[in-house]
């Protein structure tokens, strides 16, 4: 199923080695937040092509020795705006801590979890005629049958990112959630299912392309995506534009894919383009997978519904990542990923 997908939707990444570099750049208190610790880290990727490098902020508990579980995500405006700490760096032009309301560090940290992330741009530019400058510079030069997109190497750069956290003494790599919003949630679906090694993985209004089913035809289609988007997929997406009934796949396909690792999906109500009640059929569908049926209907606006390591929940108001979404996925976290994944339903 993953082979059809890449083929289909979200293109086939290169198969060739990576060596990967680490080098802790930066480390401090988190100004204005007692008790967190702020690391910089250098993330290097290289082949015979070229070497490519990102900068991922980490946050973690003050004085705690023994290793603990992780959110990571990429974020849309850089690290210097998900919190106004003056040694947040890259990138520039941003204003400081534009995006905290999206990224509750002290919140996520006082509940036993660190913070991983990294400016998605960073991995690769979010325009169609220089995407292809960040982590696909590592990519051949030559003509792939299914080239990736640029949802891919945000995957990509997410799965490169766990397997920089994971070599860290203070962090278990057993216990790495992945989470994204929007375009970053269909990030974050496709990680989990092109690298086993995430623990948890949360979709948060990923919509078309990510959790909502494309068959259903309701709010953003296929054409809208591949029309506004035309590098975010592979070519062959564009194929079924107004044809979405001739797709050999569909999400809920994506995300049985992931299984057995956990995993939470969460909508907006008022966020129709992102289509709610597709992204909860789709789990629903999916939950085949994990050996549950979920019920026929999600549950009430604001309750969350979990059955074992699936999740949902669809909070009021537009399309976001708030507070309230956080508090669901950080009690899903405390169900699945304590003491160890393992433990899990």
């Amino acid at each position: 199923m993953i082979g059809q997908l890449a083929s289909t939707i979200y293109g086939v990444l290169p198969a060739e080695e990576v060596t990967l570099r680490v080098k802790k750049v930066d480390t401090g208190p988190l100004e204005g937040a007692p008790g967190v610790t702020r690391e910089q880290w250098r993330v290097e990727v290289s082949n015979h092509t070229a070497t490519v490098g990102f900068t991922m902020a980490v946050f973690l508990p003050s004085g705690r020795d023994e290793p603990l579980p992780v959110f990571l995500g990429l974020n849309f405006k850089g690290n210097v705006t998900i919190h106004p700490d003056p040694a947040l760096a890259l990138p520039p032009g941003e204003e400081r801590g534009e995006r905290v309301r999206r990224w509750p560090i002290e919140a996520i940290v006082k509940r036993g979890y660190g913070l991983a992330t990294v400016y998605y741009e960073e991995i690769a530019p979010d325009d169609p005629a220089h995407w292809q400058k960040g982590l696909a510079r590592l990519w051949p030069a030559d003509d792939q049958a299914d080239p990736p997109g640029a949802v891919a190497a945000w995957a990509w750069g997410l799965s490169l990112a766990r397997q920089a956290l994971a070599e860290c003494a203070q962090i278990d790599r057993t216990r790495i959630a992945v989470i994204g919003h929007s375009r970053l949630g269909k990030a974050a679906l496709w990680a989990g299912a092109i690298d086993g090694g995430f623990a948890l993985v949360i979709s948060n209004d990923s919509g078309c392309g990510g959790a909502a089913l494309s068959r259903r035809r309701f709010g953003e289609r296929i054409l809208h995506i591949n029309t506004r988007f035309p590098h975010w997929f592979t070519p062959a997406f564009a194929a079924f534009n107004e044809r979405e009934a001739d797709l050999p796949v569909d999400q809920h396909q994506l995300l049985a894919s992931i299984a057995p690792c956990a995993l939470y999906v969460a909508s907006a109500e008022d966020d129709q383009w992102a289509d709610p009640r597709g992204e909860y059929l789709s789990l629903r569908a999916a939950g085949e997978a994990w050996g549950k049926v979920l019920p026929s209907n999600p549950p009430t606006v604001g309750q969350s519904l979990v059955d074992g390591r699936l999740g949902y929940h669809c909070r009021t108001g537009p399309h976001d990542l708030t507070r309230e979404d956080w508090d669901h996925f950080l009690d899903f976290a405390d169900a699945v990923l304590h003491p160890s994944p393992a433990e899990g339903n």
